[in-house]
């Protein structure tokens, strides 16, 4: 599913780097509430980060040494267990905290506890520090599952779709559709966009490769940037807090969106509008 390097922006885009995690994990003593494993590890894991970041770039420079500056956002986190295989066990517990998280902050909200999530997930609090450093940890692990299992593979398909704008909405709109659902996932990690982009990179990869062919095909406006997308993408993300948590209202907003992007031949009618619940807006209806 392309692991992740650092984040890749603007013209010299999608067309390159290893993505290949490096494969770092490392581990610390993990004892009581993980503070072992937290600073024991942590600045180790995000050096060795940081260096496979700068050996990505340097390999994408000498690709294409006439390329615009290639922007830095962040490192990448590497898949949980990528540096050697876990045990049946282990693997069911981190599967089982994941599933739990997101089943608690969505029932009680991004404040929840780590504790709480531990009892909800059947584990001992040591199991859960000894995966996961802290509430970001893993917030951000339960973001990059549902990121890998629901829209990596719209990613994947939309690569070998001969229409690419209709590829690279399709994108678009299932990153929206997970933070829609994953709202209070999103809103435990607001204003670390660092290391959202980090997670978030090969599927940013991805777009920019849909939009420089559409862009080649006529059918999504040629002056539009990667560097537009996914600020405007994130507004949307910002007004859901507006809405029924799973109301669908993301997608009259994202079809609003989207139609900007498209040269004016491409525009599609809008789907059904969701009222903003305890809000009545009567200016501009019809």
């Amino acid at each position: 599913d392309g692991g992740g390097n650092g984040v890749v922006h603007g013209r010299i885009g999608a067309a390159g780097g290893d993505r290949r995690s490096s494969g770092i994990r490392g581990r610390g003593s993990g004892r009581g509430n993980g503070e072992g494993y937290k600073h024991g590890s942590s600045l180790a894991r995000r050096a060795e980060w940081r260096a496979a970041l700068a050996r990505t770039v340097d390999k994408l420079r000498a690709r294409n040494p006439a390329a615009g500056p290639v922007r830095l956002y962040a490192w990448s986190m590497p898949e949980i267990g990528a540096s050697r295989p876990l045990r049946a066990d282990a693997v069911r517990n981190i599967d089982r905290i994941i599933t739990a998280a997101r089943d608690c902050f969505r029932s009680d909200g991004p404040d929840v506890s780590l504790h709480v999530i531990a009892r909800h997930a059947g584990v001992g609090p040591a199991t859960l520090f000894r995966n996961f450093a802290d509430k970001e940890e893993l917030v951000l692990a339960a973001l990059a599952q549902q990121l890998r299992l629901r829209v990596n593979p719209v990613a994947v398909a939309a690569l070998q779709d001969e229409d690419a704008a209709r590829g690279f909405l399709a994108v678009a709109e299932a990153l929206l559709e997970v933070a829609s659902d994953e709202l209070n996932l999103l809103s435990a990690v607001a204003g670390r966009r660092r290391l959202l982009a980090g997670i978030t990179t090969p599927l940013l990869e991805s777009m920019g490769t849909l939009l420089i062919r559409a862009q080649a095909q006529g059918s999504i406006r040629p002056d539009l940037m990667l560097d537009d997308v996914v600020p405007l993408l994130a507004m949307v993300i910002g007004a859901l807090e507006t809405n029924v948590l799973g109301s669908g209202a993301w997608r009259r907003y994202a079809a609003v969106l989207t139609d900007g992007f498209l040269t004016p031949a491409g525009a599609r009618p809008l789907p059904p509008l969701v009222p903003i619940p305890g809000i009545e807006i009567l200016v501009g209806r019809r």
